[in-house]
């Protein structure tokens, strides 16, 4: 696979956020973000096992596993000097590079319910303007490092906890729904002021979002109505991993309506 860095019009096109870092590269199909992930051990198992489900039900990025020839290229390309290390070191595509007709749904209302859905199913709670890319005004998202409870977020699994979380921007506690007339960018989301606004989704049509939360919590429920453990195995936890992951992930299903009656009197609020 050759990889190359980006020039500065494909910049321009698919990441000027991203303008300046020597991360981003292409592999002259897709664009992609070569991640060295630094928040928990696994961290790409849980990138990939979020990626794995929500790209069934989500306008979520693609997580790519690279091999230890492909690190050696980027090593390389990006001037790094770690060590390989397949937990930490991986590719995730750049969202501003999808095209409309690639996203799982190309309606506000739809891809903001599906996300939150998706957030509060696998305790997602890294939801911020930072880790949201805009195109033609439907958000694509991105990072699930800290989800399905790491090591140090096993007490966060009850919802009454997990809405408790409130010390950052991108916390459940923060999260909030608000309506808006015009499209939203990527440059005008990433311009708000973080403490404050930075958790905030965006929809022009609130009772329409309130329909859509229902029907994406039916249609989580619905899709994901079997055991796991393929998906789970496919991203690479260990055995006793795959099974609490199992576990976790089918009670959170069954809960999923009532955990989303508790959001809602939060991403409601003013």
């Amino acid at each position: 696979m050759e990889y190359r860095l980006l020039a500065n019009e494909e910049y321009d096109t698919y990441a000027p956020e991203l303008k300046g870092s020597s991360r981003v590269v292409t592999d002259g199909e897709k664009y992609w973000y070569f991640k060295s992930a630094i928040n928990t051990p696994d961290e790409f198992s849980r990138d990939m096992l979020g990626y794995i489900l929500g790209s069934k039900v989500a306008n979520i990025a693609e997580v790519k596993k690279i091999t230890l020839d492909e690190f050696t290229v980027l090593k390389s390309i990006v001037g790094l000097s770690e060590e390989f290390n397949p937990q930490r070191h991986y590719l995730v595509r750049v969202a501003g590079s999808y095209k409309l007709e690639e996203l799982k749904w190309q309606i506000p209302e739809q891809a903001v319910a599906s996300e939150i859905v998706f957030s509060v199913w696998i305790r997602r709670r890294d939801t911020h303007v930072d880790n949201r890319i805009y195109i033609n005004g439907i958000p694509v998202f991105f990072d699930s490092g800290i989800a399905f409870l790491p090591p140090h977020e096993q007490h966060m699994g009850h919802i009454a906890v997990f809405s408790r979380r409130n010390f950052d921007h991108g916390q459940p506690n923060r999260w909030r729904i608000k309506v808006k007339s015009e499209k939203m960018t990527t440059q005008e989301a990433r311009a708000l002021h973080r403490s404050t606004q930075g958790a905030h989704h965006f929809v022009s049509d609130l009772e329409q979002f309130k329909s859509e939360l229902n029907h994406m919590t039916r249609l989580f429920q619905t899709t994901f109505s079997y055991d796991l453990t393929k998906e789970i195995n496919n991203a690479d936890f260990d055995e006793n991993q795959i099974v609490f992951l199992n576990e976790f992930l089918s009670i959170n299903l069954h809960c999923l309506p009532k955990d989303l009656e508790v959001m809602s009197r939060i991403i409601f609020r003013d």
